[in-house]
């Protein structure tokens, strides 16, 4: 980890990532839509102590969080289009930055949802495209070092053993289940940033 500084995390995800999408999007779902999924990331980043976003902190924080669609908005056909390309160049950026620092995880979404928006500002199509696609990518390019562990809400049992075959540090429940410690995602993150030391 970077030294006398808070742990640096990439989370590569559809939902949390959409406010990362531009402003014709932005334009596109409408302000009220917009506010909502910036309110979806940051009760994301209060539930796991992530600094990024701005809710009030007055807790304290574990890692310092960027976020990264791994989408693009194509305006001319009104259009969420899946782009591993985007993620790619985004940990590229942080393997390393140019102070010499480098991510301490990335956390990746297995289940990525695009195309057509309803009226809720959600794509109708859903996908392995984490797993599917990058995560075989990110290895390609980066190699086993590179930290990667999944943040999903899709059950772990689905793809156990895609997650093993491509050396993933572990799986981390999106939303911890009922009944669950309050501060049970806090602990879940610092178990895996531990791993990636």
């Amino acid at each position: 980890m970077n030294e006398n500084k808070q742990p640096l995390v990439l989370i590569i995800d559809d939902q949390f990532s959409r406010v990362e999408l531009g402003n014709l999007f932005r334009k596109y779902v409408g302000e009220e839509v917009f506010n909502v999924y910036k309110s979806d990331r940051d009760n994301l980043c209060k539930l796991y102590g992530l600094s990024c976003c701005e809710y009030k902190k007055d807790d304290i924080q574990i890692a310092n969080a960027t976020f990264c669609p791994a989408q693009r908005w194509d305006d001319s056909s009104k259009r969420i289009e899946n782009d591993v390309e985007v993620a790619v160049e985004a940990v590229r950026i942080g393997w390393p930055f140019s102070d010499g620092c480098s991510w301490d995880l990335i956390l990746l979404d297995i289940r990525f949802s695009a195309g057509d928006i309803n009226q809720f500002g959600d794509p109708r199509e859903s996908s392995f495209f984490g797993a599917d696609v990058i995560l075989p990518a990110l290895r390609r390019e980066f190699g086993p070092k590179l930290p990667i562990a999944v943040l999903s809400s899709t059950k772990q049992q689905v793809i156990q053993k895609q997650l093993a075959e491509y050396g993933v540090l572990g799986f981390i429940r999106r939303i911890p289940g009922i009944g669950a410690h309050p501060n049970k995602a806090r602990q879940d993150l610092l178990n895996i940033l531990a791993k990636a030391q």
